[in-house]
């Protein structure tokens, strides 16, 4: 049965075309990574930071005065969302055949081309979203130039999203590193189990996953004391023959990233992490980590006619996270199909990752 063109083009109808589209920036983060938080209303988040306490109660007399205890506080933290809005322009011929009412195999074949052009657009939302978790992973910081182009590093930067990760969890972690992996002598386990402890004393978090380099299978394999301990653990030495880091080696699931890469502006390859990065974090949690959404808002019916402003507001949905509407053109004659997403990847805690590099 052939459909209207209004019905084609309403909004939820466009949304359910891009739902599952295959191809872009290659993924390879635990789905809790990239999966989407709650709901914010508007462009801006907010969230509060609580001061941990590790301190004990005082002891005092029995039946003497209470003491006074300061309370620590909550902190008040904003950020505005990553926003983005573009369009594209579906050709005359495409729109005749969403019309030909009268023959819903041609009127098929209209829906498909939209179906083709719509998950291409989605590409693009996907692709900034999942390369903005690689950026907070790989630097702490999302920067974009001054056309609102992605960067791969602080270089050229008008926009940053910065979330202040301290500089002692930066390099080589305060000193923790204090040699090159690289020398086989170095006593990497003692290394990864002082910055487990640092993490666990600092946030309370837990590190859980390791995102590593190139090179650092290399450096496990090539290390003293590691080779010692695969000669007790068996299941453990399978899995370095069949290059790769076994989740559970040293208490992490481990996630090689070397090939976590997306396609600039100018069209060149950029790579997110180096050689001998190494980045620890602790399991993903809505107390640490997030995606949040914030909404846009959507025409339902764009060209609807109504006798007042109010009945023209009925038809605006309030959409949160990604969003496409679409409109008729008459110069040219064709489909402009917006698209666009209203996110953050929010490091709520910055001090809760550990953005390594093992040859200092």
């Amino acid at each position: 049965m052939a459909k209207t063109l209004e019905q084609i083009l309403y909004t939820p109808n466009l949304i359910g075309l891009i739902e599952n589209p295959a191809g872009g920036v290659p993924d390879f983060l635990p789905p809790a990574f990239t999966k989407p938080g709650q709901r914010v209303d508007g462009d801006t988040a907010k969230w509060f930071e609580v001061t941990g306490n590790r301190q004990t109660a005082r002891l005092v007399q029995y039946g003497s005065p209470s003491q006074r205890r300061e309370v620590r506080g909550a902190a008040s933290r904003t950020a505005k969302f990553m926003h983005t809005h573009e369009h594209i322009h579906l050709n005359a011929t495409t729109l005749m055949q969403l019309q030909d009412y009268s023959n819903p195999q041609r009127q098929k074949l209209g829906m498909q081309t939209l179906a083709n052009e719509t998950k291409q657009a989605r590409l693009y939302l996907d692709n900034l979203r999942l390369s903005a978790i690689y950026s907070i992973l790989a630097l702490g910081a999302v920067y974009f130039d001054g056309n609102g182009n992605l960067l791969p590093s602080s270089t050229g930067s008008v926009t940053t999203v910065d979330f202040s990760v301290p500089a002692n969890n930066k390099n080589q972690w305060n000193g923790i590193i204090g040699a090159s992996w690289a020398t086989a002598t170095t006593d990497i386990i003692a290394d990864i189990k002082a910055v487990q402890r640092t993490a666990l004393q600092g946030t309370g978090y837990p590190l859980a996953h390791a995102f590593y380099g190139e090179n650092l299978l290399g450096y496990f394999m090539g290390n003293d004391d590691v080779k010692e301990l695969l000669k007790t653990r068996n299941d453990l030495a399978g899995a370095f023959m069949n290059m790769e880091i076994p989740d559970g080696f040293l208490g992490l699931k481990w996630h090689p990233v070397e090939s976590a890469f997306y396609n600039d502006s100018a069209g060149t390859n950029q790579a997110w992490f180096g050689v001998d990065a190494l980045i620890l974090t602790p399991e993903p949690s809505p107390d640490w980590f997030e995606i949040l959404e914030g909404t846009f808002p959507v025409p339902r019916n764009v060209g609807t006619v109504a006798a007042d402003a109010s009945a023209i507001a009925g038809q605006i949905d309030e959409v949160s996270g990604m969003f496409t509407y679409a409109k008729l053109t008459d110069d040219p004659v064709g489909i402009r199909q917006n698209y666009g997403d209203t996110f953050l990847p929010c490091l709520k805690v910055p001090s809760a990752i550990y953005i390594g590099d093992v040859t200092p």
